[in-house]
């Protein structure tokens, strides 16, 4: 029997696109005069920050391909996205601070590391309080490693203070504790998530490895232990949805080597736990989270003769570690949507929504974000409670319902715009399930 199609409940419109997909979505979106900043050896700008310094609010920056200095916004609401099959990397780093309510930042297909000996050492991406709303699409962030006794190692991204940042198929990955014993650190988090609301839907995590021991002048013990690795995500005081995203804590250090001046063999740090909840108010809602400590280090070895034995490995990590908090375990199957962004004016390309064979198809649209659990949903609202419903089709066999679809004419004075939808799921029982969202870029065809 063929399930009844959702049914828009009040304040909301259903009407089938069937193939029109996101198409009708641009064309009741909300216009304002918005300009395109490019960025790139052709662009207007040389660099990204020079372009987020020039732009107003409602701006679109898109980056052509190369390696780009640190970036620092603050308080605009912009969108900064990698155009259409370049590869854009931050070194340095990428902070987002500051945002006042109403103002929100998309950032898209970016590689971010902050690599440095010499600081500022921050992690990958670190987003401070933001009271505005974060879409982060497809990007990938990377810690500072430790060199050595040569700067400090730092997670893959760092969320501090901030109402509302929602993230779909992107990596983090901690830096690594670097090498020499006292001198070497505990692997980093791969994201670490201190007094804030953090939404991910995909993508993976992992935590650092940790340092390994040395066999340097002081031939101490201690200075031949290998360090822990870090977790995949530390949650401080926080809550965080999560729904299909690979956990894996870090690997930790192997122990130092007897030699020099260590007559005995230090023993492998302990590995990295999948996840760590601190404080009486960290939740972390798990849908489908394949969650793995990372292994331990092995023991350092007995090369020499004067060497009594060769160190024990350390303990693998925890699933995990709860220092306070709570755990929750949500019902439903990860789904998924892309669409490759940006795209421009009149030109077709492809959409793609994953979900159980069957299932009704909808996509939400509204003009402004937000964030809300919604278990009933089995999901996180990632959009205002004010929003348009509209139906796009049913799943097939496949699992995947494939359309093509594209945007018209933005229309004069407009040269960028960015959208914000969600893909919702209903089942023949008329189970809803909330997921991911997309913020699609259009830009004008001359771009």
């Amino acid at each position: 029997m063929t399930p009844t199609p959702p049914l828009a409940r009040p304040g909301l419109r259903a009407g089938a696109l069937l193939g029109a997909g996101l198409a009708l979505l641009l064309a009741l979106a909300p216009r304002a005069a918005a300009d395109v900043l490019t960025v790139g050896p052709a662009g207007a700008h040389a660099g990204i920050q020079d372009a987020v310094d020039a732009a107003a609010d409602g701006d679109v920056i898109l980056v052509a391909s190369g390696e780009y200095a640190a970036v620092t916004i603050t308080n605009k609401a912009l969108t900064v996205v990698a155009d259409t099959g370049a590869l854009v990397q931050v070194r340095g780093g990428l902070v987002v601070q500051s945002l006042s309510p109403g103002r929100n930042v998309v950032l898209r297909g970016l590689e971010v590391d902050n690599f440095s000996s010499t600081g500022p050492f921050l992690a990958g991406l670190s987003l401070f309080f933001n009271q505005g709303s974060l879409r982060v699409e497809t990007c990938r962030f990377e810690g500072n490693s430790q060199l050595f006794t040569l700067g400090a190692n730092t997670p893959g991204a760092r969320v501090l203070g901030c109402s509302d940042a929602a993230f779909r198929d992107c990596v983090f990955v901690g830096g690594n504790g670097g090498s020499g014993g006292l001198a070497g650190a505990p692997g980093s988090p791969g994201l670490d998530v201190e007094g804030s609301e953090v939404t991910l839907h995909g993508g993976e995590v992992h935590g650092g490895v940790g340092a390994f021991g040395g066999n340097g002048p002081t031939g101490s013990v201690d200075e031949a232990q290998g360090n822990r690795g870090g977790p995949a995500l530390r949650l401080r005081d926080a809550s965080l949805f999560a729904s299909g995203v690979p956990m894996l804590g870090g690997s930790g250090g192997g122990g130092g080597t007897c030699g020099g001046a260590v007559t005995e063999p230090g023993d492998g740090g302990s590995g990295g736990h999948a996840v760590e909840l601190m404080g009486a108010s960290a939740l972390f809602r798990n849908q489908r989270c394949e969650l793995e400590g990372g292994p331990g280090g092995p023991g350092g070895d007995a090369r020499f003769p004067l060497c009594l034995s060769s160190g024990s490995a350390g303990p693998d990590g925890e699933v995990l570690l709860e220092g306070g908090g709570l755990h929750l375990t949500v019902p439903g199957t990860p789904r998924g949507f892309d669409a490759l962004m940006p795209q421009r004016e009149n030109v077709p390309f492809g959409v793609a929504l994953e979900g159980l064979p069957g299932e009704f198809v909808a996509l939400l649209n509204s003009p402004a974000v937000g964030t809300s659990y919604e278990p009933g949903a089995q999901g996180q609202l990632l959009l205002s409670t004010l929003f348009d419903l509209e139906l796009v089709g049913v799943v097939p066999p496949s699992g995947t319902l494939a359309f093509a679809t594209s945007f018209p004419s933005l229309g004069p004075g407009v040269e960028g715009l960015t959208l914000f939808v969600q893909s919702l799921f209903v089942d023949g029982n008329g189970q809803l399930t909330l997921g991911p969202g997309l913020a699609p870029v259009v830009v004008d065809a001359s771009f």
